[in-house]
């Protein structure tokens, strides 16, 4: 529901399945994806998979959700913001923000092992990254 229009008259109340949904282009058919409504994403893969943070970024761990809904957290990816995903979804870069500084990491996103590309520098002084 639209919380900027309660209240004003002129809205109608409808229901829907809201979410995010993924479409095929080559089969031209469209199919609900098993993420939650906070889920934001950051790729979605050739695969299928999906790539993104639940709930906003810092405090959860980056997830990778497979065609069939199972969820995998990558391991030690807390504190990461604004992801850029690799095409085979094997790595990515990524913002680091810490208590008033930032830097940037190279992510493995099988293992979880980063690697810090950039030294450490104030807050925003390093954001968003983009592999190329």
């Amino acid at each position: 529901m639209c919380r900027f229009c309660e209240g004003r008259g002129d809205w109608t109340t409808r229901q829907y399945d809201y979410g995010y949904n993924i479409y095929d282009v080559g089969a031209r058919t469209l199919r609900k994806a098993n993420l939650d409504i906070d889920f934001e994403v950051a790729a979605l893969l050739e695969d299928g998979r999906v790539v993104g943070f639940a709930s906003g970024c810092r405090d959860q761990p980056i997830k990778i959700v497979s065609p069939t809904g199972k969820v995998t957290a990558v391991p030690g990816s807390l504190n990461l913001c604004q992801l850029d995903v690799s095409k085979d979804g094997s790595s990515a870069v990524a913002a680091v923000v810490q208590s008033r500084s930032s830097s940037i990491v190279k992510l493995d996103l099988i293992t979880g092992e980063s690697t810090r590309l950039t030294p450490v520098g104030a807050e925003s002084e390093f954001q968003f990254p983009k592999l190329s």
